[in-house]
């Protein structure tokens, strides 16, 4: 009884200095790259629900489809416009293969986020299978647009949309 007693307190100190070990040993400084901005599902002005704790349940019970993910807007643009002062980031990758979309005020606002990023000097990437009017959007404030050789783009227009002005008048 001992001896085990005695062997589990090793087990216990030695990972106690395996977890300090791993602590104190974190790099000083952050290697420079390219912000992924992967935008899968809609963007709502507030997330129903914590997105965070779902997407680890997507995750970890391996969800085949992730559709139905809320991103926040506001949360999305203060991340691009914090990356555009951030010496680390070198540039951004928009992947659109899974963006749902969003409402136009919406957009426009990612837009003008996008435009400032865009306007420091860094580039921005889009990359998709293929665009969607509300994907084609966001990825003409990119600076190189990128499309796989079987992908399409599906623009119609604002004709679709109905504009209904007899109760503004």
């Amino acid at each position: 009884r001992e001896f085990s007693l005695n062997l589990f307190l090793i087990v216990l100190i030695l990972v106690g200095v395996g977890i300090y070990a791993q602590f104190k040993n974190t790099p000083t400084q952050t290697p420079q790259g390219a912000l992924l901005v992967d935008l899968t599902g809609v963007v709502v002005d507030k997330p129903t629900v914590n997105n965070k704790l779902r997407q680890l349940g997507r995750e970890f019970f391996g969800a085949s489809s992730n559709r139905r993910q809320e991103n926040s807007l506001f949360d999305l643009v203060d991340t691009i416009r914090q990356a555009k002062t951030d010496n680390n980031i070198t540039g951004m990758v928009l992947d659109l293969n899974d963006f749902v979309g969003a409402d136009q005020p919406s957009l426009q606002f990612i837009g003008k986020a996008l435009r400032e990023f865009r306007d420091s000097g860094k580039p921005i990437f889009a990359i998709g299978d293929s665009y969607s009017q509300t994907q084609y959007y966001l990825a003409s404030f990119a600076t190189t647009i990128s499309l796989t050789p079987q992908g399409n783009v599906d623009l119609r227009g604002f004709v679709t949309n109905g504009l209904y002005y007899k109760s503004l008048l």
